[in-house]
């Protein structure tokens, strides 16, 4: 995943002590509910967290500091947790009662809140995925696929197919990640990838030098 190791500054400045800002903390506490689990974030004002999980990714509970920059919750952790539990080492503020992670799942003082965010999320990434399997592009690759392995003897040879795999930042503006991608022994293979920003609706290509060209919607 691209623009990710923008996030090591971004605690460095957070947490240096000379660094100068204000720091705002909060008591509120925030539940969501995806893949079969539930998951808490419990925040303080004395600047500490609570994160616990229970169901069926559940794991280990988890504390550390936290401090807010703007719209972000940044996370400092106590353990170093590794990948899989489900804790981010960061969160944004959508509104006065609910947050979200950059995998665009939400978590809400009412849990019950999420429903009404999730449903548009939900109709953007159908209808961004009905654009994308409509590309030239990707209706060859599809092709150049599966004509490169029909020799290939794999007991698992499905189809590419577009899987939506969440947010990311570039230059402070989110894109939504969408990759042309294969679930194959002994693991997954990705071919093609996509960032799509909502307002406006552009979808770019990510090409091989890291560069993104656009391929649908007009020029701003």
């Amino acid at each position: 995943m691209i623009i990710k190791t923008y996030l090591l500054g971004l605690f460095l400045m957070v947490f240096a002590p000379s660094c100068n800002f204000k720091q705002n903390h909060i008591s509120q506490r925030y539940e969501g509910m995806w893949a079969e689990t539930l998951w808490v974030y419990d925040f303080r004002s004395d600047g500490k967290f609570n994160f616990k999980s229970e169901g069926h990714l559940g794991g280990e509970p988890n504390t550390g500091t936290y401090a807010i920059i703007d719209s972000l919750i940044l996370l400092n952790p106590d353990t170093n947790w590794g990948r899989g539990t489900g804790l981010s080492d960061r969160l944004k503020i959508i509104n006065a009662n609910c947050i979200r992670d950059f995998n665009n799942n939400f978590y809400c003082v009412i849990i019950d809140s999420i429903n009404m965010l999730n449903e548009p999320e939900y109709k953007f990434q159908a209808s961004v995925i009905l654009i994308i399997k409509s590309l030239e592009i990707v209706k060859d690759e599809i092709v150049r696929v599966q004509s490169v392995n029909t020799d290939k003897q794999n007991d698992y040879q499905e189809a590419p197919t577009i899987e939506y795999q969440g947010i990311i930042v570039i230059n402070k503006k989110e894109f939504h990640e969408f990759d042309l991608m294969r679930y194959e022994l002994p693991g997954e293979h990705y071919y093609l990838r996509f960032l799509t920003s909502k307002k406006p609706l552009q979808i770019h290509l990510l090409n091989n030098k890291n560069e993104i060209d656009l391929v649908y919607g007009s020029v701003q």
